[in-house]
């Protein structure tokens, strides 16, 4: 099987849903080794073949009023996920925020992918490991903000298995301030914003 770095529309699958449901009632801090950033996480959701999470922490760039969060999922060995259009076959990603509290708005942003060749489709996604960067604006900035989030995506290997999970995180208005995760940042570089700009204008 080939792969490639980096659209074509899919076609949907279908197959038993999986649905598993985690609530976080205290936020969870990764340890302090981050250029001192605070990241939070909710816990993993575990499901067949796949685990998610919700990550949150203070913005990418000092000031800001929004939260750098994310949507991070691990793939079991052999497994893959789509992206927003998957290609020959399978299904993308969906994010629904509803319920939140103090939510403004929440933009969720796709790292590049690649292209999987496989014999009887060509498909685009990603192996092993993902984390959506997701912009968190809070309706009110000083007020916390509650984020409650149904994620469903396809997992494929031999069979393609539809999955959903329900996550839920805290955010104050305290974690605003402080550098940005490392981590966070590093998967906010891999969405081809800027790039993709610079190709469609035709600029090296």
């Amino acid at each position: 099987m080939r792969e490639t770095s980096i659209s074509r529309a899919g076609s949907a699958m279908r197959a038993p849903r999986i649905v598993a449901v985690a609530a976080l009632s205290l936020a969870l801090a990764l340890p302090e080794g981050e250029a001192g950033a605070s990241l939070q996480s909710s816990p993993w959701v575990e499901l067949p073949n796949a685990r998610v999470r919700l990550l949150a922490g203070p913005p990418a760039v000092e000031g800001a009023k929004s939260y750098l969060a994310g949507v991070e999922l691990t793939l079991g060995e052999g497994w893959k996920t789509y992206w927003r259009t998957p290609g020959d076959a399978g299904v993308p990603p969906s994010f629904d925020w509803a319920g939140s509290v103090n939510l403004d708005r929440a933009e969720v942003l796709y790292p590049a992918p690649v292209r999987m060749h496989e014999p009887a489709a060509e498909t685009i996604g990603y192996r092993k490991s993902v984390v959506f960067p997701v912009e968190v604006l809070p309706a009110d900035a000083g007020k916390p903000v509650e984020l409650h989030l149904t994620v469903a995506f396809g997992i494929c290997r031999d069979i393609c298995i539809p999955a959903e999970a329900s996550l839920t995180l805290p955010l104050h208005p305290e974690q605003m301030r402080g550098a940005p995760s490392p981590a966070m940042l590093a998967a906010l570089q891999r969405v081809p914003r800027q790039a993709a700009l610079r190709r469609a204008i035709g600029v090296a």
